[in-house]
């Protein structure tokens, strides 16, 4: 077990350490309520029984099956009134919500993130719990990566959690990029990108084998470096150049969001296109670009709009898509997007993925 204390919060990693889980949280009370994805709740809730029953204390464990909206909140809240702490175990979703009951509780939280790739683990900020975004005043008081239970959790958790952190890794280069210039600070930002740099490079070069050790539920080398280099990147989300990306410069985000509204499918479902699309923006140089485009292929993430559940769109539609992007005052540098260049970047990067598909088909 590896353990260390981050700022406010203290982080313990190693093999198993679910089945220590009681123990762990002790410090925090005796009582827990625990609220677990529902895709997990056979996977671990054995384990989450013998912890408990070792280190006599009590638990109760609830589903995160349902939709957060308020009857389900408010059940939650009940079920947790007599309990000391609350768990999260899960993907960001079920973190999520952990943070927001925890929050009304006024209780301590501790949260198991079964994508360390996702950066719902590592602070305050919320989307998932409420209808709009939140960010609290309390930090996790515990985070618990077990990299065996990583390994055995559905495939689809660290695909999801690999682009998401992908996405997290080029807004926040985006700012820092940007503050680099206008800050007295230079030199301390372009040590933070070196450092992200490497983690992103360890990403890129270990993510589709970490992907198929997961699959076999192996814990091995290309996957605790793929864990490890996520954990950086999204704990750097929350540092201080991280709440400027969020306020400022997520890009992404913002496009996530406005593709969203043109179709059923939930937002989360855009982040590689939407990742394609900043990168368009930029106007990365193109080995980057196809690097990017051939990992996403790799992993089977959307890189067209017909990916994503958006065909035959029109200009008119287009240009609704870029307003609503543009209303979300998302920054670019020093300024804020325009919907011209926002049309022309995802006009962009659908045909890049479209190129791209076809050159791969040829061969």
């Amino acid at each position: 077990m590896d353990s260390a204390v981050l700022p406010k919060s203290t982080y313990i990693y190693g093999e198993g350490e679910i089945e220590n889980l009681a123990e762990h949280v002790k410090p925090y009370g005796t009582k827990s309520f625990i609220i677990i994805d529902s895709l997990l709740v056979e996977t671990i809730t054995q384990k989450i029984r013998k912890s408990f029953m070792r280190a006599l204390s009590s638990y109760r464990i609830a589903s995160a099956s349902e939709a957060c909206n308020g009857v389900f909140t408010e059940r939650l809240l009940k079920e947790a009134e007599d309990f000391d702490h609350v768990i999260g175990i899960g993907n960001g979703c079920t973190l999520d919500i952990a943070k927001g009951i925890a929050h009304i509780k006024g209780s301590p939280f501790i949260l198991i993130p079964f994508i360390t790739f996702t950066n719902a683990s590592c602070g305050t900020y919320s989307d998932n719990f409420a209808k709009d975004y939140a960010i609290y005043a309390q930090d996790p008081d515990m985070i618990i990566i077990d990299n065996q239970a990583i390994a055995d959790a559905p495939v689809p958790f660290i695909v999801k959690g690999i682009e998401n952190t992908l996405s997290v890794y080029y807004e926040i280069r985006a700012a820092l990029r940007y503050s680099s210039q206008v800050s007295s600070r230079e030199d301390i930002m372009s040590c933070q990108l070196m450092r992200l740099q490497k983690c992103y490079e360890q990403l890129l070069e270990n993510g589709v084998q970490a992907i198929k050790d997961v699959e076999k539920n192996f814990v091995t080398p290309q996957l605790e470096r793929a864990i490890r280099a996520c954990l950086y990147i999204n704990y750097s989300y929350y540092s201080q150049e991280g709440i400027s990306v969020h306020s400022r410069y997520a890009v992404i985000h913002a496009v996530c969001n406005g593709l969203a509204k043109m179709k059923s499918a939930a937002r989360e479902e855009d982040i590689s296109f939407a990742t394609l699309v900043l990168l368009v923006l930029e106007n990365v140089n193109t080995s980057e670009l196809f690097q990017v485009l051939a990992f996403f292929w790799e992993l089977g993430l959307p890189i067209r709009l017909e990916d994503i559940g958006i065909q035959d769109i029109d200009a008119d539609c287009l240009r609704e898509i870029a307003k609503s992007i543009c209303a979300q005052k998302t920054m670019f540098g020093n300024r804020y997007l325009e919907p011209a260049e926002i049309v022309a970047a995802i006009v962009t990067a659908d045909s890049l993925g479209m190129q791209y598909i076809i050159k791969k088909n040829d061969n």
